[in-house]
């Protein structure tokens, strides 16, 4: 098994059902070698908007902006 050094902030794009990539985050450290990742969706009508991803440098192509 590969082993990978894991910084907070760090982004990993990960093949998942349905639709291929999906960008994960990891934003905690819970012991050890354990973390705490938190996954990107599409913004609807009802989502949540305490953060908020916009485009630019160093982040995926796909993050698009959406007017609401």
């Amino acid at each position: 098994m590969a082993s990978i050094t894991i910084n907070l902030g760090d982004a990993f794009l990960l093949d998942t059902p349905p639709n291929s990539e999906h960008l994960y985050i990891a934003i905690a450290q819970t012991s050890g070698s354990n973390y705490l990742f938190v996954n990107v969706t599409s913004r609807r009508p009802n989502s949540e908007t305490s953060c908020v991803l916009l485009p630019g440098s160093g982040i995926a192509s796909f993050i698009e902006s959406m007017s609401r």
